[in-house]
């Protein structure tokens, strides 16, 4: 039968494993993903989508904010645009934009993993998952914005490689002297079925 993970340890690395930022946890080997984050702002919510194939630390990506988007590839950590170009290092770069967009979800799942519990299995893609699901407040709020009080949600993890393949999270947060609220999805497939190179 199967055991569950550690459920805080397990949430609170399951985006980072994706991104491939855990050495010896490897991600997917290539996937297709993508990610809608509806963030709360004064006045409403604004709409942030990342669409991107991943192989290997290679990415082609399209990613839409604030009703601009910027297309590119990172290829062995170079920034390139659409055409295929290199990028300088530095913000506004492909390179940058690519690192930048999970940081919000990254702060926001390792803050609430505490209250994280293990809902049993499934399966997503063809591969076994863990679902574990999110009900935290009274969070202390750190770092940038948005400053997270409240999380609730479900998460499907991989079972082979703790990778997140699948998030749908409900958030509360501070927002200038007020709250808001906040919603985000995250949907990884074709695993193991995609490939990145430059035009």
């Amino acid at each position: 039968p199967f055991v569950p993970h550690d459920p805080t340890s397990r949430v609170a690395s399951a985006m980072p494993i994706l991104m491939g930022s855990v050495p010896d946890q490897p991600a997917p080997p290539s996937f297709h993903l993508e990610a809608t984050h509806q963030e709360p702002v004064a006045g409403g919510q604004s709409t942030d989508v990342m669409s991107a194939d991943m192989q290997g630390t290679n990415v082609h990506f399209a990613h839409t904010a604030s009703g601009r988007t910027i297309p590119g590839y990172v290829i062995d950590g170079q920034g390139y645009d659409a055409n295929g170009q290199p990028q300088a290092a530095g913000s506004g770069s492909a390179s940058m934009d690519w690192l930048m967009w999970p940081l919000d979800l990254q702060m926001m799942l390792a803050t609430a993993s505490s209250d994280a519990t293990a809902a049993g299995t499934d399966t997503l893609e063809g591969r076994p998952v863990e679902v574990y699901t999110l009900d935290a407040s009274g969070l202390t709020p750190v770092g940038v914005p948005p400053l997270v009080t409240a999380v609730t949600g479900t998460l499907w993890v991989d079972q082979e490689t703790g990778a997140l393949l699948k998030a749908e999270l409900d958030y509360q947060a501070t927002v200038g002297s007020g709250t808001g609220t906040g919603h985000i999805e995250v949907t990884v497939t074709q695993i193991g079925a995609v490939t990145v190179a430059l035009p």
